[in-house]
């Protein structure tokens, strides 16, 4: 009866994440910071995706154990969606479902409750929407609130400003962006030279980082009028883009057609960001709206002074003097000067500051594991 019940206890461990694809997204980035810390001996993770493309995080799901769900997208059909999700939940009744897709998860969870799914868990990631609001959208929105409100029986959120949009008045939990920042703290100056050589970067080059997806929130495009302001500064410097997505071609076209290519450089997605963020001499946000963004846990954990569009959560702003905070609609100029009148400023380290205040991925994980764990919740 014993071996029974422990057998029983492994098969229903399972925990479903619901997501758009895989890809090297903040959420999904910190969704696979847990899964690759968590113990995997009490819990595992499934993967619902809303897209049918490959995403690239899928290998290594697959090869820690994890199994990936497409479905067909609700772009496509509702209805047709999240009958297939009802489908996939009926038949294998994991233990605990935790949607990530915003507004949408009101309905997703929906579902999972007339699925059987006990523990339906709803995370909040941004502080805006990306689409235009208008009524039919406003009606939508109102809608799927009341449905997480009904239907999800725990709400996380990466930060305060991300809760309060999703959930309006209703309580959540505080589940910080924890990353390994063991991994930041062990990269050497050899492999930052390493890492200069293979992108061509010269040893006195200033270097303006930025890591995230090519899509319109995140503002690549303030990069251009920046370089064309910055150049008639300071002429040695190079502005790296990390990541891909929808926007990379026009970017680059667009870098082109200013002959600006011998101040960028594109290297795609990448698996060593730590190294990345060591190598930076700046970190550079310019996005449209953001939650509480990881990368900017990242850049820190990399030393560097971050300095963010003030449409970001000033959650971000955990470092005494290491955020800084700029308006994209205002010509660069001003924050031009604040970048040169700091350009000589020294590194320093703010491992020990982010451990404190709960930014390791281990806290992160031990907290996430109480949580598919606690039988007294759904």
């Amino acid at each position: 009866m014993k071996k029974k019940n422990e057998l029983e206890s492994k098969k229903n461990n399972r925990v479903i994440h619901v997501v758009k694809t895989m890809n090297h997204g903040g959420a999904e980035t910190m969704i696979m910071n847990i899964y690759r810390n968590i113990d995997r001996k009490k819990v595992q993770f499934d993967f619902l995706c809303l897209d049918d493309k490959e995403g690239e995080y899928d290998k290594e799901i697959k090869e820690m154990g994890g199994r990936i769900f497409i479905v067909p997208s609700p772009s496509n059909g509702r209805f047709k969606n999240l009958r297939e999700i009802y489908r996939i939940l009926k038949k294998e009744k994991v233990k605990a479902i935790h949607s990530h897709v915003s507004f949408y998860s009101g309905f997703v969870l929906m579902v999972a409750y007339f699925a059987g799914v006990k523990k339906r868990i709803c995370h909040s990631h941004t502080t805006s929407d990306v689409r235009k609001i208008n009524v039919v959208r406003y009606f939508y929105n109102s809608l799927a609130r009341f449905l997480i409100k009904i239907f999800a029986n725990i709400k996380l959120s990466c930060g305060d400003e991300a809760g309060k949009y999703l959930y309006k008045k209703s309580k959540y939990t505080l589940i910080n962006n924890g990353i390994d920042l063991e991994k930041y703290s062990l990269v050497s100056e050899i492999q930052v030279k390493k890492l200069k050589n293979e992108l061509g970067i010269q040893e006195d080059e200033f270097i303006i980082g930025h890591v995230g997806r090519f899509e319109k929130v995140k503002n690549q495009k303030y990069f251009i009028n920046f370089a064309k302001s910055f150049k008639n500064r300071i002429d040695n410097f190079k502005i790296v883009l990390v990541g891909n997505g929808t926007q990379r071609e026009l970017i680059e076209k667009q870098v082109k057609e200013e002959n600006l290519e011998k101040y960028f450089v594109f290297p795609g997605v990448r698996d060593d960001i730590n190294v990345f963020m060591k190598m930076f001499n700046i970190f550079l946000m310019p996005s449209l709206y953001e939650g509480f963004p990881l990368v900017v846990v990242e850049a820190l954990a990399g030393d560097n002074v971050c300095y963010l569009s003030d449409t970001i959560s000033k959650e971000t702003n955990i470092v005494k003097d290491r955020v800084k905070y700029f308006n994209i609609y205002e010509k660069e100029d001003k924050l031009i000067e604040l970048i040169i009148s700091r350009k000589n400023d020294k590194k320093y380290s703010t491992i020990q500051e982010l451990k404190e205040k709960g930014f390791s991925i281990k806290d992160t994980s031990q907290k996430i594991t109480r949580i598919y764990l606690d039988n007294t919740k759904g």
